[in-house]
């Protein structure tokens, strides 16, 4: 997964964008909604979280993934850059390959 506006924090298969573990506190922009609404949230099991069989890519400044409701200055254009991150693509690839 990359980007996911669902994002819960303190989730085993939480990295960033070098696949390193993500340990920010901060919740996804939807997750967040979702939690002040009572809506429903969009997730994965954290069983299989724990198999090694996701990842949550987050790069370090995506206010969509890691919303930060003290910072005025970000924008979300970030979150749209992922595709354009030669380290998320090589991870993504990496990952995919090792589950064969």
């Amino acid at each position: 997964m990359v980007g996911n506006p669902y994002r819960l924090p303190g989730r085993v298969a939480n990295v960033d964008s070098q696949g390193r573990p993500d340990n920010r506190t901060a919740y996804g922009v939807f997750a967040v909604q979702a939690i002040e609404s009572n809506g429903t949230m969009i997730s994965y099991n954290d069983d299989l979280g724990m198999t090694g069989k996701v990842q949550d890519i987050c790069l370090e400044n995506d206010i969509v993934r890691a919303f930060d409701p003290e910072c005025e200055c970000q924008l979300a254009s970030d979150h749209l850059s992922y595709g354009l991150s030669k380290s998320v693509q090589d991870q993504i690839l990496d990952h995919v390959i090792s589950r064969f």
